[in-house]
């Protein structure tokens, strides 16, 4: 998966205009050395670093960090578990349905 789009709940305010989606681009390994893995693997499930995934959605949606502290929380939950795939799958993978 190189990208992700996803459609928000609730709008939310970038760069002067009104969002209703964003658009999660891939990391890079770069970005992984500088913010860590944004969760914790616990058993089978992850513990979200809430904080890192806050400053990825910035960094990959290419918004500030403003417009990340006004999204839903169901939209942040959505966008957190979109970032974990990311790190679950190779980006030359080809998508799970």
């Amino acid at each position: 998966m190189t990208k992700y789009i996803h459609t928000l709940a609730v709008a939310v305010e970038a760069h002067g205009e009104t969002l209703t989606t964003l658009e999660l681009e891939r990391p890079t390994a770069e970005q992984v050395g500088r913010f860590g893995l944004p969760y914790i693997a616990i058993g089978e499930s992850p513990d979200f670093k809430m904080p890192v995934v806050m400053k990825y959605i910035a960094t990959l949606a290419s918004v500030p960090p403003s417009t990340v502290n006004q999204l839903d929380v169901s939209d942040l939950n959505d966008l957190a578990w979109a970032l974990l795939r990311f790190f679950l799958s190779s980006a030359a993978a080809p998508p799970k349905s």
